[in-house]
């Protein structure tokens, strides 16, 4: 027995072949192409039965509903028209994003592609996914919103392909919306969902950039930003290499070499003033309890360890009230928890082992000494 929804696909298909096919003849009546009368007459219809079907309980049903809506976007050539229901497209591919079955998955980031390929304009999209992922609208800011809206944001992306034209404008929210995005719970699954999926929106933008559009400074800085969330994430997540990668390319990009401490050297200043902004005189740990977000923390350590030497060059700035050093010290004090100061001890060990940056901290070993290294000689508690 048929399938009556693989027979529905197919007479929309039909249906909507014949219409691209007038659009590209260009029979016109008083200007309005035939075609696109005819759209705009049954398009409501047929989206108001793809998008209703795409909840439905059946796999099936989900996969060739987003099917229809992908059609409707390759054929008809009429983005104009969705644009009242675009909201709605984008939610019902969002579902779609983080559905169970792998059928549906892929069809919904297929429909996603063919969103960015022949929409006109991406701007709507973007005005729609953007402000989720910066966490501006309540309810998305979970690892599975953020999940399926990076993934959307990635197949939009790739779809768009060499319009160059169309992705330059929205490419410096986009890596600030990106860097804004970190890791909630180190053990949770989801997140790393999540980070593997900003790695792959990461890399998607620098494959774009190399033959499309052009990153900017501020841009460069944000991708930086997400690298550094992404090396700070546990080795079980298996990001090092792909992160690797993509530092590298960026530091193709920028500098034409593959030397990250070329790429890192003159946003130095900024990724650790971008790790240490929400610090204040009377909150000024990165971490300070074990319940605490350590993100930034993470991403401090990370920064150190991506380039040590750095870290040496930039140790004690304006008379040591800025720099590493201040960081290192506040985390090394005697009122930071155990967890921390075994972390920071880390940190400190790292530079000190490293060829480029230990000479540089010769100059400051009395401050090292007395303000990282005395204080935790005493044993507390068997932790330090």
């Amino acid at each position: 027995m048929s399938d009556p929804c693989e027979k529905i696909r197919e007479e929309v298909s039909t249906a909507l072949k014949s219409v691209a096919g007038k659009i590209h003849d260009g029979e016109e009546e008083d200007g309005v192409p035939h075609a696109t009368k005819t759209v705009s007459t049954c398009l409501p219809d047929i989206l108001d039965l793809a998008l209703t079907k795409t909840g439905h309980w059946t796999a099936c049903h989900r996969r060739k509903s987003v099917q229809i809506l992908q059609s409707i976007m390759e054929l008809c050539a009429a983005a104009e028209l969705l644009l009242p229901r675009l909201a709605d497209i984008h939610a019902k591919l969002c579902l779609g994003c983080h559905d169970d079955n792998d059928d549906v998955f892929d069809a919904a980031v297929a429909c996603a592609e063919a969103l960015g390929r022949y929409g006109d304009d991406l701007s709507p999209s973007m005005k729609l996914i953007v402000p989720k992922l910066e966490g501006k609208e309540s309810g998305y800011d979970t690892p599975r919103h953020i999940y399926a809206n990076l993934v959307l944001l990635g197949s939009l992306v790739r779809g768009s392909g060499a319009e160059g034209e169309q992705m330059s404008c929205h490419v410096p929210p986009i890596c600030a919306a990106l860097k804004s995005i970190v890791v909630y719970n180190e053990t949770c699954r989801s997140d790393v969902s999540v980070m593997e999926t900003l790695l792959a929106v990461c890399q998607d933008m620098l494959h774009s950039s190399k033959t499309c559009f052009h990153i900017d400074a501020a841009s460069t800085l944000s991708l930086l930003r997400c690298a550094l969330q992404i090396q700070a994430c546990p080795s079980e997540f298996g990001l090092k290499e792909g992160n690797a990668e993509l530092l590298k390319g960026l530091s193709h990009l920028c500098c034409q070499e593959g030397d990250v401490t070329l790429l890192l050297r003159p946003h130095f200043s900024s990724l650790l003033a971008s790790v240490t902004q929400d610090l204040t005189q009377e909150n000024n740990f990165l971490w300070k309890t074990v319940d605490d977000d350590a993100s930034n923390f993470r991403a401090f350590e990370a920064l150190v360890s991506l380039s040590p030497r750095l870290a040496g060059e930039n140790f004690v700035i304006d008379d040591g009230h800025g720099g590493v050093s201040p960081i290192v010290e506040r985390h090394l004090a005697a009122d930071a928890i155990p967890a921390v100061v075994l972390a920071m001890l880390g940190v400190l060990e790292q530079m000190l082992s490293d060829p480029g940056c230990a000479p540089r901290l010769c100059s400051h070993a009395p401050r090292l000494v007395a303000r990282c290294i005395l204080p935790n000689l005493v044993w507390k508690a068997g932790a330090v």
